[in-house]
Order: structure tokens, then sequence, then C-alpha cells
């Protein structure tokens, strides 16, 4: 029985040893704070939580712990200021500072991950300050068109320098919860491979913190993001003015195969359009009009319709007397691969392309395509 009360003894010991092992701790000296309550807090499910407190001794010493299972974000709060901190269970972050500018003016040793949250909130501050030196010169002078743009260079000099520290910051520090505070001052889409060297690190250093695991869904979704822009900046540059016009080869109501690139050496409206289109028939005068009047001189229309039904679709070109030979479509309405070069999201559109096949001009409809025709045949 006695060697059982034994075990169990230090049973209990060894079990209420781990359970103080697993608090993060905060200790240090607050000059001037002599009877004040520093409090430890948390940010649980977006509020503060107040984890731990004391009153600040004679000499300004204090000490506050909270348990914690994993690396985390603390306050230590004095009055209405707080001090950002990154503990876990194996730290003691030691605290030096002054009830005057509690948050800003203070040291931190003990904590690396801490110590890089300060390295972080002093640049930001140094970027800050210099910022506001500039705005009281700026009020201070009689004359500020005289140097707005000295000025402005020099914010320019600033925010390029800040950007560079960033940059340097998370690249260095990317296993670092500290990282995640340098996330404020990122532009997600621009500074993407960052978020990724950041995921990268927290995944190796910290593969179960629910920081990680909510910063990896967020990647996740910006990396959606990035592709859908580059597929916009691809497309944008595939049709921008200048570009070749990407090539379309649909069949003719006759099963025939026209290439838009057969049409070389022509200036051509590629016209898409539809039978049911109700604005469209309404600009095809427009576009018939300009056909009969250049048709000579080298300009044609390249139409493709996005209709389904064949025999709609041939009885509008009759009635509308779209006398031009190209006349193309999949019949798979907007399902039509054509969208995905073209990227229109409502017809009538137009493309207007050179003898070489460039664009030189999009969606053009009444007199906007009239004058730009009569530019380019009437003035040669």
């Amino acid at each position: 029985m006695r060697t059982l009360i034994v075990i169990l003894s230090a049973s209990l010991t060894l079990s209420f040893a781990l359970a103080e092992k697993k608090k993060a701790r905060v200790v240090g000296v607050i000059k001037n704070g002599k009877g004040k309550v520093v409090y430890l807090q948390q940010v649980k499910d977006k509020r503060f939580v107040t984890l731990d407190s004391c009153i600040i001794g004679k000499r300004g010493k204090f000490e506050v712990a909270a348990p914690t299972t994993q690396s985390d974000f603390f306050l230590l709060k004095l009055n209405d200021e707080s001090i950002t901190l990154i503990l876990d269970s194996l730290t003691t972050a030691k605290i030096k500072s002054d009830t005057s500018n509690f948050a800003e003016n203070y040291q931190v040793s003990g904590s690396k991950d801490s110590q890089l949250q300060y390295l972080l909130l002093k640049e930001v501050m140094n970027m800050r300050d210099a910022n506001l030196k500039l705005s009281k010169i700026a009020m201070a002078a009689e004359d500020y068109a005289s140097v707005a743009e000295k000025l402005a260079s020099k914010r320019d000099s600033i925010s390029k320098a800040f950007k560079v520290f960033r940059d340097k910051f998370v690249t260095e520090n990317a296993t670092s919860l500290a990282c995640l505070s340098a996330k404020k001052y990122l532009v997600p889409v621009d500074d993407i491979e960052l978020y990724r060297s950041m995921s990268k690190g927290l995944k190796e250093k910290h593969p179960s913190n629910s920081h990680t695991a909510a910063f990896v869904k967020e990647l996740a979704k910006l990396e959606v993001t990035v592709e859908q822009k580059r597929k916009q900046l691809e497309f944008e540059r595939a049709t921008a003015i200048g570009a070749v016009a990407p090539e379309i080869k649909l069949n003719n109501p006759e099963g025939e195969t026209i290439a838009l690139s057969s049409l070389k050496g022509k200036y051509v409206l590629i016209d898409f359009w539809a039978s049911w289109c109700r604005p469209c028939r309404a600009e095809n005068p427009n576009v018939v009009k300009s056909y009969n009047k250049y048709k000579d001189k080298g300009f044609t229309v390249f139409s493709v319709s996005l209709d389904s039904n064949k025999d709609r679709w041939k009885k509008a070109v009759e009635q509308d007397k779209l006398a031009w030979p190209y006349h193309v479509s999949d019949l798979k309405g907007w399902r039509t691969e054509v969208i995905d070069s073209y990227r229109f999201s409502s017809i009538p559109f137009t493309v207007l392309i050179d003898k070489e096949g460039k664009i030189i001009a999009k969606n053009l409809r009444g007199h906007a395509l009239e004058n730009r025709l009569a530019r380019i045949f009437e003035s040669n």
C-alpha cells in the first residue's frame, strides 16, 4: 500500500510539473508601474480573453502566465496599451518597459519570436515617423507645389526601403509566427511568392499549429485568385491592341471550314452575333452599310454566330442581307470555344484587325465603326 501511495504521489507530482511546464510565462520590470495591473490576454473567437493578471510590485516587477498547447499570439496589456508577444509552453519572455509609451518603447528577451515581432514593429514605427515628418514639412511649406515633387520622391523612397525590409523579414523568418504579422503589409496577389515561402516555413516548423492551418487555407484560396488573374492577363495580352487575333476555325452553313487567318491581306471585322440577339440584329444594318461601302477597298466581315439552330442562323443571314461569304459557327451557343479566346460576355461584340491580322480596335458599333473605317480607307 505504501508503495502504491508513493507511486501515485510521484505520478501526481509529475502531472502537476508537466502542467506547469505547459504555461507561457512573461516576467519583467515596468518602470513607474507600481500598483498598476498588467494583464496577459489572448485573442479567441475574435475576442480578447484575459488569462492572467497581476499587480506590479514596488520595484516594477511582474509575472504572468497562461496555459498554451502551441506557439501562439498573446497581448501584454497595461492601461490601454498592449505589447504583442509570440509565446509557447517552453518560453519565458522577459520585458523591460515604462508606463510612458509602454507598447512602443520596450525591450524583450527570452523569446526569439517576440523579438522578431518587436523588430517588425520598430520598422513600421520608423516608416510612420518618417512619413509624419514629411507631412509636417508639407504643412509648413508656404508653397506646397514647390516641394510636392520632392516630398513624393522621399515618400516613395521610404516605401521602397520598407518593402526591402519586409521581403527580407518574411523570407528569413518564414518559420516563425512573426511572419504572419508582416502579412498585413503584403499585397496578396503581387506577393504570392512570399505567401508561398511563409506557408512552406510554417508547415515545416509548426505543422499542427492552428495558425498554420488557417494560413494554408488562405493561401489555397489566394492561389485560385492568382491563377484567375494569370489567365486574365494571358487573355488580355492575346487580345490586346497590336496583338495578332487568336485563330478561329469553324464551319459555315454548308459544313466547310473557314479559318480567320485565310483572310490575311484584308481589313476584317470579326463580328460575334446571333439570330436571337435583338441588339445584334439592330446593329446588322450598320455592318452591312460599312461592308458595301468598303468591300472593294479591302474590307470584309467574318461573322461568328452564337446560334445553336442552323436554320434560324441561315434565315437571319438572309433576312438581314449579310452578303459577305464568311459566316461560321459551331452551333454551341454560349458554350462556343471562341469565348475562351476572346472573352466577351455580351453580343454584339466586334474586333477589327488589319491586313496582318493584328487587332486595331474592339467593340466598334454604329458611328464608331463608320468613323474608324473612314480613317483607314478614306485617308489613303
